[in-house]
């Protein structure tokens, strides 16, 4: 994704821009498996 915003450094909004596409799903992975390890019946 390109956004002149973020590339000039006036907008830092979009936590994930900058960093490799591996690394945004692993940490989305750890979330969602964080937030679904207190319900063990799903």
């Amino acid at each position: 994704m390109h956004c002149s915003y973020f590339d000039a450094g006036r907008c830092r909004s979009c936590t994930h821009m900058g960093r490799p596409y591996g690394e945004q799903l692993a940490g989305k992975q750890l979330h969602c498996q964080t937030l679904l390890d207190g319900h063990p019946d799903l």
